[in-house]
């Protein structure tokens, strides 16, 4: 037997390993980010998926959204009026005026 043509298989089954464990972290942090950004924190969930593989999916799924309801401390869309938990409308703050030179 050529001790070549074994090496070269080798090496060949390494290669197809290493772009398949690439491929699936690249899907699995897909995956974690489109999780994620349904709590609009889509960068979090990406890299718990990137490195955590499907556990990342399931602490994703957990993630709080980032804004509070000022009354019931409910988690809150970006950009919504209304809170989904207790259903009060409140005002969202407005951005502080910036000083002009």
């Amino acid at each position: 037997m050529d001790p070549s043509a074994t090496d070269a298989a080798s090496v060949g089954g390494f290669v197809i390993t290493g772009l398949l464990c690439c491929g699936g972290s690249l899907v699995s942090a897909f995956i974690g980010g489109l999780i994620g950004n349904r709590r609009e924190r889509g960068w979090l969930g990406g890299f718990l998926g990137l490195f955590l593989g499907p556990i990342g999916w399931i602490i994703a799924l957990f993630l709080d959204y980032p804004y509070r309801c000022p009354f019931c401390q409910g988690g809150v869309p970006k950009g919504s009026q209304v809170c989904q938990k207790c259903g009060r409308e409140f005002k969202p703050k407005p951005a502080e005026p910036t000083a002009s030179p």
